[in-house]
């Protein structure tokens, strides 16, 4: 065979395997959208159906009485002004929601400068205290405001979301909560309590404001502990220190005698704070 039909050839071949690779490659790409089509349709219908089942209130929301919770936060302290040195203490929030006639605003109103999670958390909280109470609240506005009577220069709103979502199922379904409760944690989307960070410093916060529960998210009603030895040998002064896991419940009953529970979900800690 002459080397201009072994190019023919070679050519042929791979014009054949570009065609088919071409080809394999639109009808992944078909599959994949009529996959995508299929999907969508499902959960189109899931949707539907979910809603036929559980059918939202469509009566307009509005607060006849505006409801409050107490939240906690930590903020910086200036220990020492001439070496610029901070420590960090629990501080207390008084956090109200309002519910006015609008067209589904999530307005955060507030003194203290607040980021993008205060805002996100107040969305999530409105989301999942809908699917709770089966309300839409598409025709109405939900105004939070935040206020302390503290020096907090910021405020990290994820770990009041779930405060949030309990303080606006209260006001749709019109219960009353107890004072005597607060929660620190953040709101998912499917309602469950997320951590948080300085739980020490919020259970200092809530025990002083006069708490009897503090309810955490799972996994952190156990804390570290540092505990330190002394031992003297002559004239030097050794000093052994380390951390080990103690209860935050053991610790705040003999500080402030205020339980400290954790909850997985938003229902559960609602069940605290409406429990008489």
């Amino acid at each position: 065979m002459s080397s201009i039909a072994k190019n023919t050839a070679i050519y042929g071949l791979v014009t054949a395997l570009a065609i088919s690779i071409f080809m394999n490659y639109v009808f992944y790409n078909q599959v994949q959208n009529l996959s995508n089509q299929i999907y969508t349709l499902q959960s189109t219908s899931n949707n539907t159906e979910e809603k036929q089942i559980r059918p939202q209130s469509t009566r307009m929301f509005t607060s006849e009485n505006t409801q409050t919770i107490m939240a906690v936060a930590v903020r910086q302290v200036l220990t020492n002004d001439f070496f610029q040195t901070y420590a960090f203490e629990g501080a207390t929030l008084q956090v109200t929601v309002e519910i006015k006639p609008g067209d589904g605003k999530i307005l955060v109103n507030t003194v203290t400068p607040t980021g993008v999670d205060f805002q996100s958390s107040a969305r999530t909280a409105v989301q999942v205290a809908e699917r709770i109470t089966d309300a839409d609240l598409s025709k109405s506005d939900i105004i939070f405001s935040i206020a302390s009577s503290e020096d907090i220069r910021s405020v990290d709103g994820q770990s009041a979301g779930a405060a949030m979502t309990v303080l606006l199922i209260s006001e749709l379904t019109q219960q009353d909560l107890r004072n005597d409760v607060l929660i620190t944690g953040t709101i998912n989307p499917d309602g469950t309590v997320g951590r948080v960070g300085g739980i020490k410093e919020k259970a200092d916060a809530a025990g002083k404001y006069g708490a009897k529960i503090f309810l955490v998210p799972p996994a952190q009603s156990m804390i570290q502990v540092q505990t330190c030895e002394e031992k003297r040998i002559g004239t030097i002064l050794y000093k052994n220190c380390r951390y080990e896991p103690a209860s935050l419940s053991e610790i705040t009953l003999d500080e402030y005698g205020m339980d400290v529970t954790e909850v997985k979900n938003v229902e559960e800690a609602l069940s605290y704070f409406t429990k008489q």
